[in-house]
């Protein structure tokens, strides 16, 4: 069973959210397992970007969105999948408001725990 993080966001004109995960429990891989991550994503409308980091792997580099106003839908709104977090990794992803009004970022993180050991290292 994935862990997951799901949430919106307002992210006000012209700014950016440094890290829209900062606060949740499960943004931080558990010391004892590795994760294969999938992220999700939708703004209410464009000119929002996003970045994704698993510890300090830029994973997902301004990165544009699907524009539905809505939380996502998998698997039409996935951005990325299969990214590794190592053990004890902390995931975290900015998001840029480009625009000049207020816009809200619907995202979806889930989190496959494997253990580490499956990584051959």
């Amino acid at each position: 069973m994935a862990l997951v993080i799901q949430d919106s966001v307002a992210v006000a004109a012209n700014t950016t959210d440094n890290n829209v995960l900062s606060g949740k429990r499960n943004a931080t891989i558990d010391n004892n397992v590795a994760g294969l991550v999938t992220v999700y994503a939708t703004g209410s409308a464009a000119g929002l970007t996003m970045d994704f980091f698993a510890g300090k792997r830029n994973a997902i580099e301004r990165s544009a969105m699907n524009t539905q106003n809505r939380f996502p839908v998998k698997p039409d709104d996935a951005i990325a999948g299969g990214i590794l977090a190592a053990p004890g990794d902390e995931l975290s992803m900015p998001v840029e408001n480009t625009t000049g009004g207020a816009l809200t970022f619907f995202y979806r993180i889930e989190v496959e725990e494997i253990n580490p050991s499956r990584l051959g290292g």
